[in-house]
């Protein structure tokens, strides 16, 4: 089990049952780890796939190790061409399939809406999606919100994560919602 501050284990007791939702804590209050706490000790999430701002793409293994997920495949896609990054979320795909390990593959967003990998992301069925700073998706008819959404509706999971859920207003969140229950 992954040790949790009281207002993180209380976000993961309420969305636990739900399985989709968003954690909306300040900057530092700990949202990487409780969706992790709700991936592995709720969820047992195989598939996760971890959309992110590039900045971030290297801090999430580092936040899988420190909550004693050493045994996950952690994928950072962070370089390489579509095409090669493509390949390896297959290659994940394939070791939670075939030997049915943990993988977490972390993509940034501007990755997700180019070809291959879009087909490849929206081919594949999730166990869990992460929209990590979340807000990044909030133009109504963005690519990056037209994709995301595509990817979570074949995921049994999704979580948004942001310290600010609403930049620029409501309609900002509106496209949060939209991604986690596209329909």
């Amino acid at each position: 089990m992954i040790e949790l501050w009281a207002h993180q284990q209380a976000a993961v007791d309420q969305l636990a049952p739900l399985g989709r939702g968003g954690l909306w804590f300040e900057m530092g209050a700990g949202k990487t780890r409780a969706a992790l706490a709700l991936a592995a000790d709720h969820w047992d999430c195989r598939r996760v796939l971890v959309i992110c701002p590039k900045a971030v793409i290297r801090v999430w293994p580092k936040e899988i190790a420190a909550c004693g997920l050493g045994d996950w495949q952690v994928y950072p896609l962070d370089i390489g061409s579509g095409a090669k990054r493509a390949a390896q979320v297959d290659m994940a795909g394939i070791a939670a399939d075939v030997y049915c390990e943990h993988v977490a593959v972390i993509l940034n967003y501007e990755a997700t809406i180019r070809e291959p990998l879009t087909s490849v992301l929206t081919g594949h069925d999730w166990d869990l999606v992460v929209l990590d700073e979340a807000h990044r998706i909030k133009a109504p008819e963005g690519a990056a919100l037209l994709v995301a959404a595509r990817i979570c509706s074949r995921a049994k999971h999704v979580l948004c994560l942001t310290g600010t859920p609403m930049p620029h207003g409501l309609l900002d969140v509106w496209a949060q919602f939209r991604a986690m229950a596209p329909e």
